[in-house]
């Protein structure tokens, strides 16, 4: 019997939506079960779906996301999970599960040099719960641009075959190689220039008619993608040498701080409560 049927979320009618159908996966569907001691390790965005109601009478289907209604989203393929299922079940250390285009930079990145020692799995990098929340801000940037380039109308071929290039460039293919190439033009500015562009003209789309929305994705690319990407290697001068050996620890530059929920569930929050603001204050304008 099936008891969970959904749909893709860039498939939602409103921007908001969208962002209620991720905070509800973030929240409910992967915070309360990691408390629990349960880690999915395989965030893509075929998993996170937005519930609809089944009509057994009618064998139909019917959305949940009605007006007024609240938009639910949860998780699936919880198959390559953690969790205390027996003190005789081994861990699964690997870090080889979940989507490449969409994992985590770190678990990308020892993925790649494994790969070229000739080893398939990294274990030296456990999957942790920060992994999958970097998952979830890829998730929501590919959806982001998924449902662009599914509503922009054929008409508009200029804009959609620009919009293609920048997604394929940041999403390419299933190389984690390839993957980490394409994400480090993100620091390098521009990357995102056609999504912002299409995000900041409300007559290009009504699904994404406000700039919370534009200013909420960008938050996510710079306070939890960006700086987390691999960093250059720098240049091994003698000079660099010498400093490094006086003082390795005070001369390296702090890495990012382990991602929670929280930051994700933060800008999700503030979002839709700025939004229900919006929307009241042009409630009552137009009264």
């Amino acid at each position: 019997m099936v008891h969970d049927v959904g749909k893709p979320p860039s498939t939602s009618n409103s921007a908001q939506r969208l962002v209620c159908t991720m905070k509800m996966a973030v929240e409910v569907a992967h915070e309360e079960r990691y408390e629990l001691e349960i880690l999915h390790r395989a965030i893509s965005p075929s998993n996170i779906m937005i519930r609809m109601d089944v009509d057994r009478e009618e064998i139909r289907l019917t959305k949940i996301e009605k007006d007024g209604g609240l938009t639910e989203g949860f998780l699936t393929d919880f198959e390559l999970a953690e969790g205390p299922w027996s003190d005789n079940t081994p861990r699964r250390n690997d870090a080889v599960t979940g989507t490449f285009s969409v994992m985590a930079s770190s678990l990308l990145q020892a993925i790649a040099q494994e790969a070229k020692k000739g080893k398939l799995v990294a274990k030296s990098v456990p999957h942790l719960a920060e992994h999958d929340v970097e998952s979830f801000a890829w998730v929501f940037l590919f959806v982001v641009y998924k449902a662009a380039l599914d509503i922009t109308k054929d008409g508009a071929k200029e804009l959609k075959g620009r919009l293609r290039k920048e997604f394929q460039g940041l999403f390419p293919g299933i190389s984690p190689t390839n993957i980490l190439e394409g994400r480090a033009k993100l620091g390098l500015g521009g990357a995102t220039d056609c999504i912002e562009e299409y995000l900041g003209d409300p007559s290009k789309d009504p699904l994404f008619k406000d700039s919370l929305f534009a200013q909420l994705v960008l938050l996510i690319r710079d306070e939890i993608l960006i700086p987390r990407l691999p960093q250059p290697k720098p240049a091994e001068t003698p000079f660099r040498q010498a400093l490094m050996k006086k003082s390795r620890k005070a001369n390296e530059p702090p890495k990012p701080e382990p991602l929670t929920h929280k930051i994700l569930l933060d800008a999700f929050n503030l979002y839709i409560t700025l939004d229900d603001v919006s929307k009241g204050d042009e409630a009552t304008e137009s009264d």
